[in-house]
């Protein structure tokens, strides 16, 4: 009926009322969404020797991805502050790094679009991953806007131009 689909990429508790990081049950997937640039932070993230082989990529739209990782052992705190250190050295999406985040599901369409686009996915990894396989040092804070991996790109965007994650958060 032309609406967007989601799904929660971690399971929320059975008694849970709302998507809240306290509604978690587990952490099983780290992502990244990679809206500006995407496919130079595409390139960077797969060739980072830091980080494990990403277990999905999906193709969100054109030249717009979101990278996917299987996890186990990790806390939500502790995923959090993992996908903030990463979004800042690759230059992903940084208000997209909550544990309670819902991502487009492979197959269906991104409507944002005309025409709308179909939503793929590629499997690259099968494997879980622990937090010993990830060599970047957590984030603890947020921090500002102005680091990234992509130099001056980011910097380029306008001081009101910011993304849908970004106003959600």
């Amino acid at each position: 009926r032309g609406g967007d689909v989601y799904v929660s990429m971690n399971p929320l508790k059975p008694d849970a009322r709302g998507r809240t990081k306290q509604d978690i049950a587990m952490v099983r997937h780290l992502y990244l969404d990679l809206d500006l640039y995407g496919s130079h932070a595409l390139a960077a993230i797969l060739g980072d020797p830091r980080l494990p082989q990403p277990s999905y990529v999906l193709d969100t739209s054109q030249g717009k991805h979101q990278v996917v990782w299987k996890v186990d052992g990790f806390t939500a705190e502790n995923a959090e502050r993992l996908q903030r250190a990463m979004a800042m050295a690759h230059g992903a999406d940084r208000a997209a790094t909550d544990g309670t985040r819902v991502l487009r599901i492979p197959g269906l369409y991104n409507r944002k679009y005309d025409p709308p686009f179909q939503v793929t996915a590629k499997k690259l990894s099968a494997a879980i991953y622990s937090p010993a396989d990830f060599r970047i040092e957590p984030q603890t804070e947020w921090l500002p806007e102005s680091r990234t991996a992509i130099p001056g790109q980011r910097a380029q965007r306008s001081r009101c131009e910011i993304s849908q994650s970004e106003r959600d958060w």
